[in-house]
């Protein structure tokens, strides 16, 4: 078990210095999350300028997952049909240019529902093939022996920019004006999905940097006889049906897809529809700085989860699965702990031990699901994997959405709390979850 308290210096910095690829790869990543981060708090905010309803608020962030969930098997076919690196440079370009216009928009203050509704369909489409490409890149350009490193400071990033992201656009949002309340100044919105746009512009770049290596499929060496008398390509109908087979022949990952999209079903509407609305009440002529603070605060505590990983990266209460349920039945005593509070201090609190938990946990989930999947269908695994959690994740939002025109959002987080401790409870009893392991695990049994 690696227990060394420098693991980055150790594994990651040295690794840094080695690998200008990997360099370049996390700088990008970095990037494009930052910006991402700072559409994160603008659009709630944007939604409830232009209209009142909590239940709109849920209706956009489920727009933008509704395109995500019905395509993204079509984008882990292209991840392995055509390379992760291809695949991500159209989908970032693409999402450049969206967010360039919705900024262009804002600024101009002619922008109606109806527009950020289209606007959130087509963003969710071009993140459909983004989010499978750039979870299969790692392992088509980043040497076997680093990609464990390469995997865990990937997550970094986005934990990273979790934590700093929301609240620079909180501060942009206030000091350059934006409220709740129509007619208001939407500059500091322009300029926080201008910042987005930048960010992918900027991760585009980076990519282009990267070697067009073809998918793992058929990266093997060969002389142009070798490639002539291969078969025929798939069609995109029998890919599909490969990647199925292959998820569905591994009952722990297959076990471990359902429970976490359980697990969304509960969690995912109260922290992208609730805390917007719990966070303009609480901070009233501040709202949009004490939603980034709220946010904030979650990242800086996935921060602190990644760097535990990297302390303790074998840590297990027993196995896989158990370390899952109980992390996950913590979070979910925050959650009810969090609907008795109005400080916002300790709801930042609260949110930052939820995000430690929970940053460890995918960690050790990505790179567990990483080494059951064969390279060749990485891509179309990871692609189920997001479906599942992208079908469940609309339904959730608009779920807690309409539950917020009768319920305040304290008791929506009591809800959802109350809801994950029923899923971990289910969990144990049926059995399934703690059995799942580490592979090296099942290796020393075995032997």
């Amino acid at each position: 078990m690696n227990q060394n308290p420098h693991y980055f210096e150790d594994a990651l910095l040295p690794a840094l210095r080695r690998d200008p690829l990997l360099r370049r790869l996390l700088g990008g990543q970095l990037l494009s999350h930052l910006g991402a981060q700072c559409s994160q708090v603008a659009l709630p905010w944007l939604v409830l300028a232009l209209s009142a309803d909590p239940l709109a608020v849920g209706t956009v962030l489920a727009a933008m997952l509704v395109p995500r969930s019905l395509l993204i098997l079509l984008g882990g076919v292209a991840v392995d049909r055509w390379g992760a690196r291809a695949v991500l440079l159209a989908a970032q370009l693409a999402n450049a240019l969206l967010l360039g216009g919705l900024a262009a928009a804002v600024y101009s203050e002619r922008l109606q529902m109806g527009g950020v509704l289209l606007l959130a369909l087509a963003l969710g489409t071009a993140t459909a093939f983004s989010s499978p490409a750039a979870a299969a890149l790692v392992p088509q350009v980043i040497r076997p022996e680093r990609q464990r490193v390469a995997n865990r400071a990937m997550v970094g990033m986005s934990q990273l920019a979790l934590f700093a992201g929301p609240p620079l656009a909180g501060g942009l949002i206030v000091a350059l004006g934006a409220g709740p309340q129509a007619g208001q100044s939407q500059l500091g919105l322009a300029w926080a999905f201008g910042l987005d746009a930048l960010g992918f512009l900027a991760s585009t770049l980076s990519v282009l940097g990267l070697p067009a290596l073809r998918p793992a499929a058929t990266a093997e060496s060969a002389d142009a006889a070798d490639v002539a008398e291969r078969p025929a390509r798939p069609s995109v109908r029998q890919s599909l049906l490969e990647g199925f087979r292959a998820v569905r022949a591994d009952r722990q990952l297959l076990t471990s897809f359902a429970y976490g999209a359980l697990v969304a079903l509960c969690a995912a509407g109260p922290m992208q529809v609730a805390l917007p609305v719990l966070a303009e009440q609480l901070g009233r002529s501040w709202g949009a700085g004490a939603y980034g603070l709220l946010l904030g605060a979650f990242g800086g505590g996935c921060v602190g989860g990644t760097l535990l990983a990297g302390w303790r990266p074998d840590w297990r209460a027993g196995t896989v699965g158990n370390t899952m349920l109980l992390f996950d039945a913590i979070i979910a005593l925050m959650f009810l702990l969090l609907s008795q509070l109005q400080q916002l201090w300790l709801m930042a609190l609260l949110l930052a031990v939820s995000g430690l938990l929970f940053g460890f946990l995918q960690n050790m989930v990505y790179h567990w699901t990483q080494q059951r999947v064969p390279p060749a269908m990485l891509g179309r695994a990871m692609s189920l994997f997001m479906l599942m959690m992208l079908s469940i994740a609309p339904l959730s939002m608009l779920g807690f959405g309409a539950l917020l025109r009768w319920c305040s959002p304290s008791q929506v987080f009591a809800v959802s709390g109350a809801g994950v401790l029923l899923v971990v409870a289910g969990a144990y009893w049926h059995g399934l979850m703690p059995q799942l392991r580490d592979r090296s695990a099942l290796a020393g049994e075995a032997a």
